[in-house]
């Protein structure tokens, strides 16, 4: 079925933003009535607003409002066709309505998880295994062509030459940006020697795109949320960035990232549900492979958002110090790289 469009553009700056997502709202679900509606700002977003628009029914809807300029960086009419992809698979929100800098859409119970819910033995093994479903998706007329090269290609293509903010500057200097295509290569060449698989991606499942809903204590349940970056890439990828995302965002602390014990823990999780198979039948030799290929592919991670960040401090309006996070995810790089390349 056709999503409507409603053909507006929502101002981020503007005073009176809330009130016309609401009006947008309304116009897309006449029975609602703005005074049985309450608007609130959901501030996990550090490249998008997004906006909860609860109904006296107890009927919840979500308005995500792009982030300035980041076209320059997302493939927004992608976007909108992995929202559909992963609603048909059960696995993603659906799709309501789309407005010209935006979309409607639906919302999972629960809460956004925190880094300690990454490292909680009830909650990993269900990410584990909603990842593993994930990556059954299919991704035929795609082989070849995994996402991770030719985004961070591009982006790197898209590197501000300075700032005049003096602070930024002196940051962005440290980061010695002319370096960034060699290294980029090289590690690429590491990389492709893994053979890691091509599968459909998340591509970003940080902490807080990661919904948990403790609904009932028998029943616990995972959802993930924005598709934005969701495309075919290397498995190993996704499992590393989620394995760099132990660290947090708002307060990054990179002594939480996973050691072998968890992340064998982890693994055979996802090669469980992948198989489907029990865990006992999973060997520690079948996981060892796919241990070093997810620390290595970590380091692209972090690689990935660090040049992201630095895009993102030249266009973003949204209060975020992406300078010195992407100062945070190239120290981490520089710090990992010979030990994770060695495994």
């Amino acid at each position: 079925m056709a999503v409507p469009h409603h053909d507006v553009q929502l101002d981020l700056l503007s005073d009176s933003l809330q009130d016309h997502a609401t009006d947008l709202v309304l116009a897309a679900i006449p029975d609602w009535k703005r005074e049985d509606v309450t608007v609130t700002k959901c501030t996990e977003g550090i490249t998008n607003v997004i906006l909860k628009f609860t109904h006296t029914s107890g009927d919840v809807r979500l308005v995500r409002i792009y982030g300035l300029k980041t076209e320059n960086i997302i493939d927004r009419a992608r976007e909108l066709t992995n929202i559909r992809k992963f609603h048909d698979h059960a696995l993603g929100p659906p799709l309501y309505a789309t407005f010209s800098n935006g979309y409607l859409y639906g919302y999972f119970e629960g809460i956004a998880c925190d880094p300690d819910h990454m490292m909680d033995a009830d909650v990993y093994p269900l990410i584990a295994h909603k990842l593993a479903m994930v990556h059954k998706m299919p991704v035929a007329g795609h082989e070849g062509h995994a996402s991770l090269l030719a985004t961070v290609d591009s982006w790197l293509s898209k590197l501000p030459e300075s700032f005049e903010n003096p602070e930024k500057q002196r940051i962005f200097e440290s980061l010695n940006v002319g370096s960034l295509r060699g290294e980029w290569t090289t590690l690429v060449e590491a990389l492709t020697a893994l053979n890691s698989p091509l599968v459909m991606c998340h591509n970003d499942l940080l902490c807080k795109n990661i919904i948990y809903n403790r609904a009932t204590a028998d029943q616990p349940s995972i959802s993930f949320i924005d598709f934005e970056y969701a495309a075919p890439s290397f498995r190993g990828f996704d499992i590393g960035n989620h394995f760099c995302e132990f660290a947090g965002v708002d307060s990054v602390d990179y002594a939480r990232y996973p050691g072998r014990e968890l992340q064998f823990s982890w693994l055979r999780e996802y090669l469980s549900a992948f198989k489907g198979v029990p865990t006992s039948a999973v060997t520690d030799e079948e996981i060892l492979p796919l241990y070093r290929e997810a620390n290595k592919f970590a380091l692209a991670a972090h690689f990935m958002w660090g040049t992201w960040a630095i895009i993102q401090a030249a266009n973003s309006t949204i209060d975020f110090d992406y300078l010195s996070y992407s100062a945070l995810r190239f120290g981490e790089y520089h710090r990992r790289c010979a030990e994770f390349l060695s495994l």
